[in-house]
């Protein structure tokens, strides 16, 4: 009996068979501590702020119809719990909870669906309100296109909040020279002048 205890306390210490076993164990478990973990998932917003998630978004709250179109056209449909009034595309935006909208946002319903992503529109929402929901410990991403070439770009960095970056790459071989096409088509278009009169005293 005491031998077969000194057998296994000689393992332990490294001592069987001159095998240095405890010395593997340790440059084993800090070999351990040393793999890289997963990246967090880090995007730039349209106001300079970095949006930081640990694991992509699985719950997503969209603050504006054209963002609630950009997040399903990026594969992150499923995802959506909450929308922006008039968010009717796709006809799967349709079915989605409202949470008000660019004259108002319902915070406690938002609150309440437990988003681990806002995506707000950054002119278009009340600032107070977007705020609020930061203080509350929420994260946000604000979106502000200037231009139709901007789109691509945010498709992309809402994809990969998301998770969902491969599919959000899909449409960007044919976005660019559709957006290209359709400026073009505008300046070769005539133009038709209008007069808008508001009030009897113009």
């Amino acid at each position: 009996m005491f031998s077969s205890d000194r057998k296994v306390f000689y393992y332990l210490s490294g001592s069987v068979s001159g095998k240095p076993v405890l010395l593997i164990l340790v440059l084993l478990l800090v070999q351990w501590s040393m793999a890289p973990v997963q990246a967090a998932i880090m995007v730039t917003d349209d106001a300079g702020r970095e949006v930081q998630l640990e694991r992509p978004a699985r719950r997503i709250v969209s603050l504006a119809p054209y963002l609630s179109e950009l997040l399903f056209a990026a594969g992150a449909g499923k995802a959506v719990v909450g929308v922006s009034e008039f968010s009717d595309y796709p006809e799967a935006a349709a079915a989605v909870s409202r949470v008000g909208g660019g004259t108002g946002l319902d915070l406690e319903a938002i609150l309440a669906l437990q988003p681990d992503l806002v995506v707000a529109w950054q002119s278009g929402n009340p600032v107070n309100q977007v705020e609020r929901l930061r203080s509350l410990g929420l994260t946000v991403f604000l979106s502000e296109p200037r231009q139709l070439l901007d789109v691509p770009d945010t498709l992309l960095r809402l994809g990969r909040l998301a998770g969902t970056e491969t599919v959000a790459r899909q449409p960007l071989t044919v976005l660019p020279a559709a957006i290209c096409s359709l400026k073009n088509a505008m300046h070769s278009a005539r133009w038709l002048v209008s007069f808008t009169r508001y009030g009897s005293n113009p």
